[in-house]
């Protein structure tokens, strides 16, 4: 019977300890944080802050930037994830800097930059639809 109080202490410190780790926040970057890092890593000097094709390495170039302001499709992204890696006219490949997945993640990034509106254009962050949440004033009354 000793034996298996001992065991039962271990299992509720085993659980206690899980719930702990569980409730540590992730060090993993979320698909959208990653994706606008990215970006601006390797994207915005050329394409600059709003896909224009206006970043600050464009006037060392010898090639144009294409303006890619609401040119980004969803129905493409994939297509076009895979023109990043393997590179077009004047834009290098990225193949050795990210994979596919990465390539995608830039490319939603691209596309909420692209299609986002006049007035959120010089906002630092892209504007991102969120889930409407509901309304918890009429509880408190």
């Amino acid at each position: 019977m000793r034996h298996t109080g001992g065991i039962l202490v271990l299992l509720v410190a085993v659980l206690a300890a899980g719930d702990a780790w569980g409730a540590k926040p992730s060090k993993r970057l979320s698909d959208e944080a990653k994706g606008r890092l990215l970006y601006e890593r390797h994207c915005i000097q050329c394409h600059g802050p709003d896909t224009a094709g206006d970043g600050p390495a464009t006037e060392a170039l010898v090639v144009e930037v294409p303006d890619l302001t609401g040119q980004v499709v969803r129905e493409e992204r994939d297509q076009d994830a895979e023109l990043v890696l393997d590179g077009h006219g004047g834009m290098p490949s990225f193949l050795n800097s990210f994979d596919l997945y990465d390539a995608r993640r830039i490319m939603r990034h691209m596309y909420r930059l692209s299609h986002r509106s006049p007035e959120a254009a010089d906002a630092t962050e892209p504007e991102v639809p969120e889930a409407e949440e509901p309304n918890t004033d009429d509880a408190r009354e």
